[in-house]
């Protein structure tokens, strides 16, 4: 085969199936160079089609106007009945591009490519794609320069030169004699405004199908039933214009289209205008061109027209006022579609028989020119869609058959990590999963399960001490991650680092030099995003900060405020906004005399307020995001025991509080833990669960490692709750760190540092709960050279 000469092997392609050249391409780079060659392509095209009684592969695409793409191929050619050729790959492609895109319009389609725009929620144009159905490939086109309300786009491909060019051409409500056309062309690939003048005013309605490509030139048709001839690869000026016939009945315009290679009109005479005329349909055919001669070939009565269906022959008789012409069939010159109320009707004018296409849904049904409909012919030689603009591929048409409802409602029923998974697999299913409302249906979907309870850990800390955070017990799902805030560790530096609080998943810890806090940290321990928070506004040396995170935006508000030694009715915060990107400023104002000591942790937030422990056994709650400077107050219960403050936390969606009692103060009796929830939060109103005597615990089988000592109740001091066991409860005592079961009495070791000396206060507890959606680390506006790496 290498031995062939060259003009052989051409001449041998020629007469080989299209399909068949393709497959020969892979046979080497030399078959590969010649097939892609321009000339094969040309010269392959005027061989197939000077074949006697050549009619290629066509296809019509009918379409609801103005309704969000429900195209339909509903003729095609006996090559194409077991092809998907449909519109629907096309759908993941415009939220790609555009996430403001609500439907596809198909507009036009010229030698095997179409041309189709999306649309927003108020029917503008956003975007404009050419795609060729078969090949499933597909262009978006440059901005367009204008952004009229009315605008009618048409695609032209060039024989010789296989370049395309769309041509939009605004709505013109008054008459003119000269028109601005915008012209796209696929060879510069670049919009460019192109004026056009004519011998006479005209204007244009662009709310249905008037514009047809003829011998390489735009025909549009005008209102004053005159036919404007645009060459499109010119750059203006004279433009021609073609009467319409002169015997035409209506004083509706008709439609212009292409059939048997000739140019064509059709009318429908509308008896609402001409009440003396009886309902009829009109075909002229051009037959000379350059002289612009038509000849009448029928003129048929609605009545005249019959069908099997005898619903369908009485609709012409009586509903003559409301059929309009829609197209042509592109290679059968005697069968012409109307539109007649909410039909698609294919006439066959020799026999006069008549039959049902399509039928508008029943949304349509009530609304005239429901249909417009589009012939689709395939060349001879695929045509190409770009050569300059970067040409895409859309993913398996059976994956893009999948309704978005359903394709979500799979989705939802995976574990999160195959979802993360899955945004690989295309544009489209990225941007579903991507798109915050998915977040928010995810959400829900998994927060109604019964028992449901989200992947947790528990962190501990050891006050003022470097990077010695440790996850002391984590859910299963997490058992194999590598969990933890070392990753930190490189950003941070020399500084020690102190973890402060967790909320929705996210984290917030600061850096520490010398006891001063040098930077505060927000983090996903999971994704390990991070994204350091501009400078506070001032620098006391002992603050408290918390972190609050919006469940629905996913945004952070972190709360500072500096430890009050002498009470006070007024005091300040610091409130950091990851939407706002600054700190501000705010002055409280309260109803009692507060002091805080930020030594140990007092600070929980719940339903969307944070709660601070203050030193007269008393909850301030206060709302960061709200508008009032004011702030409210919760009393402890009236039967704590001891003297000194013990632990608010949240446990299977409850407020609780946690005391240790000291028996320093209470000489007669048993030191014990007590627990309580908030039945109340309006009222105040707590609910003690249990009174438990410290030497009422025990250590299980393994006593020798717990080493639990009730008598020294001095130094054991509640530290937190488990988020979704409640009777699972966290307590300090020496070195160690405990868990334990309110319900069998049994105490676990978690944690323990031998080498520290038995100073009290040396553990922080952190619980972290995952979000059943992760949270996001917002971008940091406020330094545009940050990044939430």
């Amino acid at each position: 085969m290498a031995q062939l000469p060259d003009p052989l092997l051409l001449e041998i392609f020629q007469k080989l199936p299209l399909k068949s050249v393709f497959l020969s391409e892979s046979v080497s780079k030399h078959w590969l160079s010649l097939i892609s060659d321009p000339f094969f392509a040309r010269s392959y095209t005027r061989n197939i089609t000077t074949t006697n009684n050549y009619t290629p592969p066509w296809t019509l695409f009918s379409t609801f106007h103005e309704v969000s793409l429900d195209e339909r191929a509903i003729i095609r050619d006996p090559e194409l009945v077991n092809i998907d050729i449909s519109l629907r790959f096309m759908i993941p492609v415009i939220y790609s591009v555009n996430q403001a895109a609500v439907s596809l319009k198909l507009l036009d389609s010229s030698k095997g490519l179409l041309l189709a725009c999306s649309l927003n929620d108020d029917s503008q144009v956003l975007d404009y794609f050419v795609c060729n159905p078969l090949t499933k490939k597909w262009v978006g086109l440059p901005k367009f320069l204008s952004q009229p309300k009315w605008v009618k786009a048409v695609i032209m491909v060039d024989d010789d030169s296989g370049d395309y060019f769309v041509v939009r051409i605004v709505q013109l409500t008054c008459y003119s004699k000269v028109f601005n056309f915008e012209v796209f062309s696929s060879e510069s690939s670049q919009w460019k405004y192109v004026k056009v003048c004519c011998e006479k005013g005209l204007r244009f309605f662009v709310m249905r199908r008037h514009t047809v490509c003829y011998n390489g030139l735009i025909h549009c048709l005008a209102d004053n039933h005159t036919i404007l001839v645009f060459d499109p690869r010119s750059d203006g000026s004279k433009c021609r214009l073609i009467d319409l016939p002169c015997d035409r009945v209506s004083r509706i315009v008709g439609v212009i289209g292409v059939s048997c290679g000739f140019m064509r009109y059709v009318e429908v005479a509308d008896t609402y205008l001409e009440p003396t005329e009886e309902p009829s349909l009109g075909v002229w055919l051009l037959k000379d061109y350059d002289a612009g001669e038509w000849i009448l070939e029928y003129r048929i009565e609605l009545s005249e027209f019959c069908s099997s269906d005898l619903y369908v022959t009485s609709m012409f008789s009586r509903l003559g006022d409301i059929t309009r012409a829609v197209a042509f069939h592109p290679f059968d010159r005697d069968i012409v579609y109307l539109n007649c109320s909410s039909h698609l009707i294919c006439c066959q004018l020799s026999t006069k028989m008549v039959e049902v296409v399509e039928c508008a849904s029943d949304k349509m049904r009530d609304s005239l020119f429901n249909f417009e409909v589009f012939p689709f012919a395939l060349p001879p030689w695929p045509t190409p869609i770009s050569r300059k603009l970067r040409v895409h591929e859309s993913l398996d048409p059976l994956l893009v058959e999948l309704p978005d409802s359903m394709l979500m409602e799979i989705l939802q029923k995976l574990p999160l990590k195959s979802i993360f998974c899955f945004k690989s697999v295309s544009k489209h299913w990225f941007s579903l999963i991507s798109n915050p409302k998915f977040a928010k249906s995810y959400t829900l979907q998994i927060f109604t399960k019964n028992n449901y309870s989200p992947p947790c850990a528990i962190f501990s800390s050891l006050d003022q001490m470097g990077f010695q955070e440790r996850v002391l017990m984590r859910d299963q799902e997490l058992a194999h991650t590598n969990f933890s805030l070392q990753f930190l560790g490189p950003i941070i530096g020399q500084a020690s680092t102190k973890l402060l609080d967790s909320s929705n998943g996210l984290l917030l810890l600061c850096s520490m030099s010398d006891s001063q806090i040098l930077d505060y940290y927000v983090c996903n321990p999971l994704t390990m995003k991070w994204v350091c928070l501009p400078q506070p506004l001032r620098q006391p040396k002992w603050v408290k900060a918390a972190i609050l995170v919006e469940k629905v935006s996913g945004n952070f508000l972190v709360v500072r405020v500096a430890e009050l030694l002498f009470r006070s009715k007024v005091f300040n915060f610091e409130i950091f906004s990851s939407k706002l990107g600054e700190w501000r400023d705010l002055t409280m104002n309260c109803s009692r005399r507060i002091r805080f000591f930020v030594k140990a942790r007092h600070t929980v937030c719940y339903n969307g307020m944070i709660l601070w422990l203050v030193d007269n056994h008393t909850i301030l709650a206060f709302d960061p995001e709200g508008n009032t400077n004011d702030c409210h107050f919760i009393d402890l219960p009236p039967d704590t025991e001891s003297m000194h403050l013990g632990v608010l936390g949240v446990s299977c969606g409850l407020l609780c509080y946690m005391e240790v009692s000291n028996n320093k103060y209470e000489e007669f009796r048993e030191q014990s833990l007590g627990v309580w929830t908030l039945k109340d939060y309006d009222a105040g109103e707590w609910c003690l669960e249990c009174r438990i005597q410290l030497n009422e615990f025990w250590c299980g089988d393994d006593a020798s490692d717990n080493r639990w000592d009730p008598d020294t109740a001095l130094c054991t001091r509640p530290l937190g709750f488990h988020p979704f066991d409640f009777d699972m409860v966290f307590l300090e005592q020496g070195r160690r760190l405990y868990c334990c079961n309110v319900s069998t009495r049994v105490v676990k070791i978690v944690d323990c540092e031998s080498h520290l000396n038995n100073s009290l206060f040396k553990f922080e507890m952190f619980p972290f709960v995952l979000p059943p959606w992760p949270t996001p680390v917002p971008q940091p506006i406020w330094e545009t050279d940050q990044s939430a790496n």
